[in-house]
């Protein structure tokens, strides 16, 4: 796995990205949105809400595989 995740104060974070472009390669950041608007990162949506929580759901990654694997019409148990 190659992704990182750097989150906290936005320039102490930046600022850290940054350190790790000059050891590794790496492509360009995502800034989180304050308007609802996820981020995704490895299979995980990740958004802030407008009173300032995160929300962090895999409700993507789980119907993709569960349509990769043909079970979208599957009774659940």
């Amino acid at each position: 796995m190659d992704d990182i995740l750097a989150t906290g104060n936005l320039p102490l974070a930046k600022a850290f990205i940054a350190k790790m472009q000059i050891i590794w390669k790496c492509s360009a950041p995502e800034i989180l949105a304050h308007d609802g608007s996820p981020l995704i990162f490895c299979g995980t949506g990740i958004a802030r809400l407008p009173d300032g929580s995160i929300h962090v759901s895999q409700s993507d990654y789980v119907s993709n595989l569960v349509d990769k694997h043909g079970l979208s019409e599957s009774n659940a148990c």
